[in-house]
């Protein structure tokens, strides 16, 4: 049995699949963040770039994409465009290059950082987006969000001395966490630890009682001693 990490922002959100992309900014970036309507504005003259190019046959952009990145003198913050089985051939890779791209030049645009890091994360590529969250915590190692989606990359990859790693480094900033304290349950039980990953899971339960954590705790103790 696999055990699956927790990945929180606001609410719990479980399992090895299961990813949110947020709009949290953990340190000031030098560019303003898109406004719900000029994303979907984006997202609409990327669109039709793309058809553009596909009729023509050629590389080249379209005109109404190449004038949105030219008015204003540098190209702007791409849209999120959550990749899908129709779609990830093309505007998936077409979104990580439009990210890879303003990040080289905006270097310092951790908001845009850490959309890349969870766009790549969403698409499996997790070599990279492990690189990213820890190119993020180089430069903010206080935040617990990139933290717990670093952890649940190094999950889902099975490198799980890489996420008792970060999940220990997470515990150094904040003892007791209950969400780390459950996947570093879970990563035990994944590497067969299985004596230690019951003795925190019981902790939480009953440190947690009545939360969804540490009902959780307690379900996955119950299916583990039944193992």
């Amino acid at each position: 049995m696999k055990y699956r990490l927790l990945l929180l922002a606001g609410t719990i959100i479980f399992g090895i699949t299961a990813f949110v992309l947020t709009t949290d900014r953990f340190q000031s970036s030098p560019h303003q963040t898109l406004t719900d309507a000029e994303l979907a504005e984006r997202a609409r003259q990327i669109a039709s770039g793309m058809n553009s190019r596909e009729g023509s046959g050629s590389g080249s952009t379209s005109g109404s994409a190449a004038g949105d990145r030219s008015t204003a003198g540098a190209m702007q913050p791409p849209v999120d465009t959550e990749p899908t089985a129709d779609n990830v051939s093309t505007s998936y890779y077409e979104r990580v290059k439009d990210l890879e791209s303003f990040l080289a030049t905006n270097p310092a645009d951790t908001t845009h950082m850490l959309r890349l890091a969870r766009l790549l994360h969403q698409g499996h590529q997790l070599q990279e987006a492990t690189e990213w969250y820890n190119r993020l915590l180089e430069i903010n190692p206080q935040q617990e969000q990139v933290r717990l989606d670093l952890i649940n990359a190094y999950g889902q990859a099975g490198q799980w001395e890489l996420a008792l790693l970060a999940t220990d480094e997470l515990l150094e900033i904040r003892e007791n966490h209950p969400g780390a304290l459950y996947n570093k349950a879970a990563i035990y039980a994944n590497m067969g630890r299985n004596n230690d990953a019951a003795a925190i899971w019981e902790a939480l339960s009953e440190q947690e009682a009545g939360t969804t954590i540490g009902t959780m705790s307690k379900n996955a103790l119950s299916k583990l001693a039944a193992m």
